[in-house]
């Protein structure tokens, strides 16, 4: 009978944690940015407290208080016909974690001293798009990521 009683107490404690993060993770907003001219739109989290457009319209760059975490949105015109493969073999990067592509995208992983940087875009005939986030390695972003690679889009 004590048995089934701290059963029964553990089982509440591990519905009331779950239930909290439940709450904790839908409450985190998410907001969409849209870029007209070059046609590609992504959500990214709520998380970024200063936000600064470049001149030229590519994209924003999006960074927390206190600048530990930095998020670059751009897009550009796929002039030189590039792939997904093309892209990522064109770069020079350094500590890398991940690196792969496709036809139509390119993801690279890679450490700069303590921060991790998720780079992750698209492409097609017209035009590419992608996403820049650096982080500190003690955190974890991997769901927030995942997310913003789902719902990274050209229009045409």
């Amino acid at each position: 009978m004590k048995i089934n009683l701290i059963m029964k107490k553990f089982l509440c404690f591990i519905l009331f944690v779950s239930l909290c993060f439940s709450a904790y993770g839908a409450s985190k907003k998410w907001l969409n940015y849209v870029n007209s001219r070059f046609g590609y739109e992504i959500k990214y989290p709520n998380i970024f407290s200063q936000q600064t457009e470049p001149a030229n319209g590519d994209g924003i760059f999006l960074e927390s208080k206190g600048g530990k975490i930095k998020l670059t949105l751009s897009g550009g015109f796929n002039v030189l016909m590039q792939d997904g493969q093309s892209i990522l073999e064109g770069r020079e990067i350094k500590n890398v974690i991940k690196k792969e592509s496709g036809q139509n995208y390119f993801r690279i992983v890679c450490q700069d001293g303590k921060n991790i940087i998720h780079e992750y875009g698209i492409v097609n005939d017209d035009n590419w798009a992608s996403f820049t986030f650096s982080y500190p390695d003690t955190k974890n972003f991997d769901k927030e990521i995942q997310r913003m690679e789902q719902t990274l889009k050209l229009s045409n």
